[in-house]
């Protein structure tokens, strides 16, 4: 039933200005992260659902179609800070950037769930997640640009055939937890 819906949305609303309704937002981290329970236990995570949220982004995004003059009282400069802001904390709430961090932190200093694992394998998977950015940022900017829906797609066959033969299982479960558990912290 959500998939029809969602269908119906995505058919009619782009009609009347309403953006596409995805199960991926950009903006989804920072909502699990604003919702997460967090438990006693380490690694104890559980996430309230609420679209409350998301529909309440889409209306507000959606306001000035109604009246644009509102938007004109607004700095532009808010907005813009605004924007960073959210860039920002997209970015830096992720395991790919904790990661990208620890090129320059000395193995003492690493998280406990690395401890077990050398750092040239957390290296070796945080390249490995950079180059399928950089191949994603480089299909999106050349003139296949639509085409990077093909390239995200492929990048789950790589993890499910390609990594498990460079990674050890006990290396991914530990790699691949990074969001989770960057959020429960």
């Amino acid at each position: 039933a959500p998939f029809v819906f969602m269908a119906a949305f995505n058919g009619i609303g782009p009609m009347f200005g309403c953006p596409f309704v995805t199960g991926s937002l950009p903006h989804s981290p920072q909502f699990v992260r604003a919702l997460a329970l967090k438990g006693q236990a380490q690694g104890e995570l559980q996430v309230a659902e609420s679209r409350v949220a998301p529909l309440l982004m889409y209306v507000l995004v959606g306001l000035p179609l109604l009246a644009p003059t509102l938007l004109a009282h607004i700095p532009e400069a808010a907005i813009d800070g605004i924007l960073a802001y959210v860039g920002y904390e997209g970015i830096v709430s992720t395991g790919l950037w904790s990661r990208v961090v620890l090129f320059i932190t000395p193995k003492e200093n690493y998280p406990p769930r690395y401890a077990a694992m050398e750092s040239g394998r957390v290296h070796l998977y945080t390249l490995v997640q950079l180059s399928m950015l950089a191949l994603c940022w480089v299909v999106n900017l050349s003139p296949y640009g639509l085409c990077v829906a093909f390239v995200i797609v492929a990048l789950v066959p790589l993890r499910e055939l390609v990594l498990p033969h460079l990674f050890s299982a006990a290396e991914l479960e530990s790699l691949d937890t990074d969001a989770v558990i960057a959020a429960a912290e």
